[in-house]
Order: C-alpha cells, then sequence, then structure tokens
C-alpha cells in the first residue's frame, strides 16, 4: 500500500487484524448501513411467571426460557427486557408494589434485581453465588424484606437483595413460597423430600419451621404425597387452599388439618400447578391442573368449570389477574407464550407479538419459494410463514398435546414433493407444503422413530428414500416413503447418532455425527466406518458438506469446536481459530461461495468464515439470544440466513447478493 506521493507504508498486525474483519464482514454484508440480525418470531415458547403492575395493570411483566418481558399495552406488544440477565431463564419474578418499577427475578444462577422498570437487570446475589431459585416471595408491607426458595432451601434478604442468608429448610426443594398478607413473618412453603411433597410453616420469618398436616395428608392421599401448588385466601388467612395429584384440598386451620373439595380431581403433581384466590372476590377460585387448562370456582371450590375457548396450550405455568378489574386475566403457557382473557376466562387470545421466547431446533426453506419457511419447535410443533418471517401460523401439527419436540424438518426438491418432520415420538408427513401434516404410522402401526431420535435425511434424486437417526435404534431407512422400515447399523455398534447428512452428489454416500464420532457410509447404508484419523471421540452435533467439493466436509462439536476434511473424512483437522466458544451446534455453507461458512454455536451466537474455515469471525449485531441450535441459509438468496434460538425464536440476517 502507498501513501500521498507512493510513499510505502506498512501496516502493522494491530490495524490489519480489524481490517481483514471489517473487510469479512463487509463482504458478508454491506449495504447502505451494517448488515445486523433481526428477531423475526414466532412469538410463545414457555412462560413460568406473570406480574401485572398494580398501579397500572397495562404494565405486566412475563419470566420466560429467554429472559424477562414487558409490555405497556395489556400484551399487544412484548419487548424484550433481560439486558444483564446473561440470556438466564427466569422463573420467578416479584413486583415491589410501592415501587413498581423494583422487580426481582429468580433464576438458577441466583437473584437479580431491576430498579428501572427492566431496563437493566444487576444480580443481587449476596450470599446466593450460585443458587438455583424457583420462586420468591416479597414482604407486601416492608419490601426491603424477600425470600426466595429453591433447590437449596430458603433464603432471606432484609435489604433489597443486597445480602442474603440461610433461612431454613436447608437441602430441600422448595417448589412454592408464600407470605401470610396479614401476619407477614408467616411463610408457607410446598418442599419436596423424597419421593413426597409436604407443606410447611415458619411463623418467625423463616428461623424456625414446622412440617404441617402430615397425619391428615396420609390419610386422604395414596403414597407419595404430591402437593405442587398452595394459595392463601386473602380475605382469612387461616384458609389455605393446596392442588395436589388427587385434585384441590383446603385447611381452615393454618394447615393443621385438610380436607378435600370440590369436584375438580386432575394430575397436579407437576411444578406447574397454579392455584389463585380472587381478591375482593371470596368465593372465587382459579386453578391449572396440568395439562388441564385453566378451571374457575365461584363457590369456594365446590364446583367447578373448565375455560379452556380459545386456549391452545392447556399447560397452564402462571396467572395473573388485573387487580383493578379482575375479569381481565393472563396465563402464561409450557409453549404457547402468554394468553389474554377479559370475561374471567370465557374466551381466550393468545397475545406473543414480540415475545420471542421459542425453542427453535429444526429450520427449512422451501427450495422453490424464498419466503416460505417452516420452523420446528419445543413444545409447539411446526410454524410456517410464507412472508419470509414476518408473520407465522402454527400447523395442524400443533394440535393438543403439544409435541415435546421438533428436531428436524426436511422439504425435497420439487413443487409436488411432500415433507418430512420428526415430532416427538412420529414421524409427520404433509402433501400440501406444510399447511397440515399427518403421522406416518408405517407397515404394523409401527416405525423406528422415538422420543430419542434426533435426525432425517431424504434423498433428493428419490425423495421416498428416508433415513432416520437417533440415539437409540442407531439409523434406519425405509424406500416408500415411510411405510417400510429397515435399521442399517452394521459398522455402528450401539453408536447415538445426533445427526445425518446426504452427499448431494452420491446417493449412497452418508455420514453420521455421533456422540463418539463420524461414520460413514458409500453404500447406502448397507455399511458403516468410524473415521477417527484426527478426530478421535468427540461428541458430533453438525455437519456439513460442501456442494462444489462433496469429499469437503466440516463437522461441529460439543467442545471441540469444528473439524473439517477435505479427503472424504479420511482426515481431519481442527478449524478453530477465532471461535470464543468450542460448543458448535450448527453449520451451514454458501453453496454459491462454499468457501463462506457460517457456524452457530450455544452461547458465542454466530461465527462466518470466507476461507474455508482458516479463520472465524463473530457476525452477532442484533443477535440478542446467543444459543443458537439451528442455521439455514436460503439457496435463492444466499446472503440471507436464520438462526434458530434456544429461548430467543428465529433471527434473520440479510446481506447484499
Amino acid at each position: 500500500m502507498k501513501g500521498e506521493r507512493g510513499i510505502p507504508v506498512v501496516l502493522g498486525k494491530h490495524f490489519l487484524v480489524p481490517l481483514i474483519s471489517a473487510m469479512l464482514l463487509c463482504f458478508v454484508g454491506c449495504r447502505k448501513g451494517p448488515a445486523k440480525w433481526t428477531a423475526i418470531g414466532p412469538g410463545g415458547g414457555p412462560v413460568y411467571a406473570l406480574v401485572v403492575d398494580p398501579s397500572n395493570p397495562s404494565v405486566l411483566y412475563a419470566g420466560t426460557r429467554g429472559g424477562v418481558f414487558k409490555t405497556t399495552d395489556g400484551g399487544a406488544v412484548w419487548i424484550p427486557s433481560s439486558k444483564g440477565l446473561n440470556g438466564l431463564a427466569v422463573r420467578g419474578l416479584a413486583l415491589d408494589s410501592n415501587n413498581p418499577r423494583i422487580l426481582f427475578a429468580a433464576t438458577y444462577n441466583g437473584v437479580f434485581k431491576t430498579t428501572d422498570g427492566g431496563g437493566a437487570w444487576t444480580a443481587a446475589n449476596g450470599g446466593l453465588e450460585g443458587s438455583d431459585l424457583r420462586v420468591l416471595a416479597l414482604d407486601p408491607h416492608d419490601t426491603a424484606t424477600l425470600y426466595a426458595g429453591g433447590s437449596s432451601g430458603v433464603f432471606k434478604s432484609s435489604d433489597g437483595g443486597r445480602t442474603w442468608n440461610a433461612a431454613g429448610l436447608r437441602n430441600l426443594t422448595v417448589d412454592a413460597l408464600l407470605i401470610d398478607p396479614h401476619h407477614t413473618k408467616t411463610l408457607y412453603a410446598v418442599v419436596t423430600r423424597g419421593f413426597d411433597t409436604w407443606i410447611w410453616r415458619s411463623v418467625d420469618g423463616g428461623k424456625t419451621w414446622k412440617e404441617l398436616g402430615t397425619k391428615s395428608l396420609r390419610d386422604l392421599f395414596r403414597d407419595p404425597v404430591r402437593v405442587c401448588s398452595l394459595a392463601i385466601d386473602p380475605h382469612n388467612t387461616s384458609v389455605l387452599y393446596a392442588g395436589t395429584a388427587d385434585g384441590i384440598i383446603k385447611s381452615d386451620d393454618g394447615g393443621t388439618t385438610w380436607r378435600s373439595i370440590g369436584d375438580l380431581v386432575a394430575r397436579m403433581y407437576t411444578w406447574s400447578g397454579v392455584l389463585a384466590p380472587v381478591t375482593g372476590e371470596p368465593a372465587t377460585l382459579y386453578a391449572a391442573p396440568n395439562g388441564g387448562g385453566l378451571w374457575k370456582s365461584t363457590d369456594g371450590g365446590t364446583t367447578w368449570t373448565r375455560l379452556v375457548a380459545g386456549l391452545s396450550h392447556r399447560t397452564v405455568l402462571a396467572l395473573a389477574i388485573d387487580p383493578k378489574t379482575t375479569s381481565t386475566l393472563y396465563v402464561g403457557t409450557d409453549g404457547g407464550g402468554v394468553s389474554k382473557s377479559t370475561d374471567g376466562g370465557a374466551a381466550w387470545k393468545t397475545i406473543n407479538n414480540g415475545l420471542d421466547n421459542t425453542d427453535v431446533h429444526a429450520l427449512a426453506i422451501d427450495p422453490t419459494s424464498s419466503s416460505t419457511v417452516l420452523a420446528g419447535i419445543r413444545y409447539g410443533g411446526i410454524a410456517k410463514s410464507t412472508d419470509g418471517g414476518r408473520t407465522w401460523n402454527e400447523s395442524a401439527i400443533n394440535l393438543l398435546p403439544p409435541v415435546f419436540d421438533v428436531p428436524a424438518i426436511v422439504i425435497p426438491p420439487g413443487k409436488q414433493a411432500s415433507l418430512y418432520a420428526l415430532a416427538g415420538a412420529s414421524l409427520r408427513k404433509s402433501a400440501d407444503r406444510g399447511a397440515s401434516w399427518d403421522t406416518v404410522y408405517g407397515r404394523s402401526g409401527s416405525t423406528p422413530v422415538s422420543t430419542f431420535s434426533r435426525a432425517l435425511a431424504i434423498d433428493p434424486t428419490a425423495p421416498s428414500t428416508l433415513y432416520v437417526a437417533g440415539l437409540i435404534n442407531g439409523v434406519c431407512k425405509s424406500t416408500d416413503g415411510g411405510v417400510v422400515w429397515k435399521c442399517v447399523n452394521i459398522g455402528l455398534g450401539d453408536a447415538k447418532i445426533q445427526t445425518l447428512i446426504l452427499d448431494p452428489t452420491d446417493q449412497n454416500t452418508l455420514y453420521a455425527g455421533a456422540m463418539d464420532g463420524i461414520f460413514k457410509t458409500t453404500d447406502g447404508g448397507g455399511n458403516w466406518r468410524a473415521l477417527k484419523n484426527g478426530l478421535a471421540a468427540v461428541s458430533v452435533r453438525a455437519l456439513a458438506i460442501d456442494p462444489s467439493s462433496t469429499t469437503t466436509v466440516y463437522a461441529g462439536t460439543l467442545k471441540n469446536g469444528v473439524f473439517k476434511t477435505t479427503d472424504g473424512g479420511a482426515s481431519w483437522h481442527a478449524m478453530n481459530n477465532g471461535l470464543t466458544t468450542l460448543n458448535v451446534d450448527s453449520l451451514a455453507v454458501d453453496s454459491t461461495n462454499p468457501t463462506m461458512v457460517y457456524a452457530g454455536t450455544y452461547g458465542g451466537g454466530v461465527f462466518v468464515t470466507a476461507n474455508g474455515g482458516a479463520s472465524w469471525h463473530p457476525m452477532n449485531e442484533g443477535l440478542t439470544n446467543a444459543r443458537v441450535r439451528v442455521l439455514a441459509i436460503d439457496a435463492r438468496a444466499p446472503r440471507t440466513l436464520y438462526a434458530g434460538t434456544d429461548g430467543g425464536g428465529i433471527f434473520r440476517y440479510e446481506g447484499t447478493h
């Protein structure tokens, strides 16, 4: 390089490194302004906690898998409010009623506090470092006093969260924690001990605890005793309600004795149970059995009415009631985000605009239409967008109960080809480009698909040839669209397969990434051999083939970064220069420029290389969730990428074309 008068200019390495990075990022996405990721939904996901600002009930906070979200308009629009939470899931929230801009969040890494209504959070963990917490309780008369419960008992702070001290039930798991609103030294806790879950009480602010109603509960229920939810009647705090595996029980003496009430008998023994009396309405009570939707009693629990019209997800994890208009209810669900009712639960409407909290484990872009994107969502089925992610529609696969996970979706070339997906413990097929899905049962009503299945591959030259692989059964093959299956595992042993990829130029060549390395077949699965040279026993999470030279393959691993082979797997080399995290869950190769490769990492976001892996650079501008599970490139517009995350939905990146 020469200066103004032709004098050579020497560039030092401290100048060259940022220059090269800038040139690379410009190559990836220079436009009129810097390219960056944009969150595009779909909204929803698990919501563990909800709190309403009592002074302004249009303000609501949601504790989710992806942190905290806030709405200021009753749920019409949500915005992320998680700065400082570092990607932690929030399982409990407490709001200071005297100053509603102060909130506390319970996470598996202690307590966090905000003093500006969720604008920024800071750790409030003095004495709590590393504590796995689930529930919070704030003293309504002295909001500097709060309690936290989790896997190690109860903790107490008397200075607004600056310092904490143990407050009993040491080494026991606390699933619920309540303060008597009239006698705030009195606390109640739902505690797991062994196979039983009991109710405990403290009358001295956590100094001592007593197990309540042991004989009464033993007389009522089979072994083990399972209590999952607890509520105090705000009108008479000697009255307690508890949700159990055998329905609702009630105590009129502060928990000393219990009796069954009502006709609501449901499985409430998991932590998802919710129970809530309504302040100002002494006989009104809401209950949410696990998987049973929301129920309402207006006679103190004697009779119950089910309230599920419009409620797409039936496992309710959280309930919030507008204190000024008690007919307005909000529920947080296990995978469907937040729903709202303005008529006491008679009808519900999903309100997830901006609540980008889903776990997206599969992405597929229709090769015949760039605007059509399919997403596999944990607890949520398959979502489809026909406008590049601007709006999403849940497909017919999202029938109740929601499937546990959707780890794979495959769209073969050709407009007439059927689509396939792994969903829950079944193989699903769509003949209408993802608008609806049917289960592929196979002959005799069985397939090799299970909840342990992880990968799905289709021969693009013969779309009726399918491969399914997973942690059990190895690799299985069907040549008739899933009617008849044969497991093809010679050479695999008991390998636990996590990813599977087919050579686009040779339908008989496949690579399988397992928990202990990579295997290859060149005869359509007839025989497999381990590829160990340079790779050893690493856990392989992702595979990608260079479409212009199919002997070049990239492997993403757990804790060991990226490996590359240029000789069809005969030898492998680590390619980790520039990667700041070595947990690589996804890989994607640009088909128009195969030296351009993208790596999605769990915790470090997305990295890009322009030289086939020789060096990597982060490309995370706008990517507010760094737990990237899956990447997809639009084949028709290869500078458009999609990233599916855990707890953050999908992000889209659009560079120059």
